[in-house]
């Protein structure tokens, strides 16, 4: 596993689901739910039917650089989870 993974993040196990690595938590949580919520968009968008629309080489590029960035420095990934976490509470009342 670890070799098919390299010196990448995401993981995605056929039939199985996704495995995700990253420094602590809150990073792993975010790169979790960034591709959770990708796959979402792409199981709604097949289902659309029609002709498929390649999405350019630019804007993955830059989807990508994006993403590491608020991974990487801005904080971005502790206040994501730290505001899902409150979401879960108060629609639960309880963290667990």
């Amino acid at each position: 596993m670890l070799e098919s993974l390299g010196d990448k993040h995401i993981l995605v196990l056929r039939n199985h689901g996704i495995a995700v690595g990253e420094a602590d938590i809150e990073r792993t949580f975010f790169l979790l739910w960034t591709v959770q919520r990708a796959a979402e968009i792409q199981v709604t968008a097949g289902a659309l039917g029609g002709e498929d629309n390649p999405i350019p080489e630019e804007i993955k590029t830059k989807c990508a650089s994006l993403t590491q960035e608020l991974i990487k420095g801005s904080g971005f990934a502790i206040k994501f989870y730290e505001a899902m976490v409150r979401k879960m509470v108060s629609e639960r009342g309880k963290p667990w």
